[in-house]
């Protein structure tokens, strides 16, 4: 994973951002973020960069650093925040916790509770955002890479 993209994912998950919301808010095209993750998009030109530090609250010069973000105060989420999220989706819901299941059975990766939950809320706004009648499995196969990525602190944790 490039510096770039552990910066953005680090401030996605702490602004609790899912990738179609931060294309979104940034203006951006679907897959955008995705492809910056997932090192398809190495280096974004300079507009995509600056869409994306706007909609996630920092400077271009914050994305580019080679440094990871260890101020949990800075980037912690309110738990007004947190309790907002609509509970409309049962089904997707219920899919999003199975499949999150399967793949820490799958991959032989153990989280956190705190972890688990916020994996399972990430998964469910950003599929619910999309298509609420089903699981977007690709997303939801980043989300759970990037949370079971060592090399990346977990901002989730107390």
């Amino acid at each position: 994973m490039t510096p770039l993209a552990k910066q953005i994912s680090l401030r996605m998950r702490a602004k609790n951002l899912s990738i179609s919301m931060l294309e979104k808010n940034a203006g951006l095209k679907n897959h955008s973020v995705r492809n910056i993750l997932r090192g398809r998009t190495f280096m974004p030109n300079a507009e995509t960069l600056d869409a994306i530090a706007r909609a996630l609250g920092c400077r271009v010069e914050d994305l580019l650093e080679k440094k990871e973000i260890y101020e949990k105060k800075a980037l912690s989420e309110t738990k007004e925040e947190v309790t907002h999220t609509p509970y409309d989706y049962p089904e997707l819901f219920r899919e999003v916790v199975d499949f999150v299941t399967m793949y820490l059975r799958h991959n032989k990766h153990s989280l956190s509770l705190e972890q688990v939950l916020n994996c399972i809320k990430l998964i469910y706004q950003d599929s619910s955002e999309r298509d609420p009648t089903t699981l977007d499995e690709e997303s939801a196969a980043l989300w759970m890479w990037l949370a079971t990525d060592t090399r990346l602190p977990y901002m989730y944790s107390d």
